[in-house]
């Protein structure tokens, strides 16, 4: 069972992640279920807590071209002491952006965090590919 995340970001370490999921879509037919076009939509989306790195937050700020990144999720179980998944992106940039301030007075043990969610030109989980063509785009 995968109970560590390391995030890595055109090769900057971001620490704490504590959540990540990813999800495709395949559009098909309501009445027999059959894929009617080709997987679209892949999403990642990353909860982390908050700290004094901005980057992320820089980044959803210019989703311009010049600014797209690679990035690398790893899935590790620190009992097994071994990488289950790891999951690559490039040419990604953020499509969704949230930092959350809780109430201390009602949680005085939740932290604030930054949730974010990323699409990318290619997705690779170990070795399984999701790409689409962005060129002119």
């Amino acid at each position: 069972m995968a109970q560590e995340v390391e995030l890595l970001i055109d090769g900057e370490k971001f620490d704490k992640v504590h959540s990540v999921s990813y999800e495709l879509y395949t559009p098909h037919d309501q009445a027999d279920g059959k894929p009617s076009s080709v997987p679209t939509g892949l999403k990642l989306r990353i909860r982390r807590e908050s700290d004094d790195n901005v980057g992320i937050a820089k980044w959803a700020f210019d989703s311009s071209q010049v600014n797209r990144k690679t990035g690398q999720i790893t899935f590790k179980d620190p009992n097994l002491k071994k990488e289950l998944k790891v999951l690559k992106w490039e040419n990604g940039f953020i499509t969704h952006y949230e930092e959350h301030v809780p109430s201390t007075a009602a949680n005085p043990n939740e932290q604030m965090y930054e949730y974010f969610e990323i699409s990318a030109e290619m997705v690779d989980l170990n070795g399984a590919e999701y790409k689409k063509d962005w060129k002119g785009k």
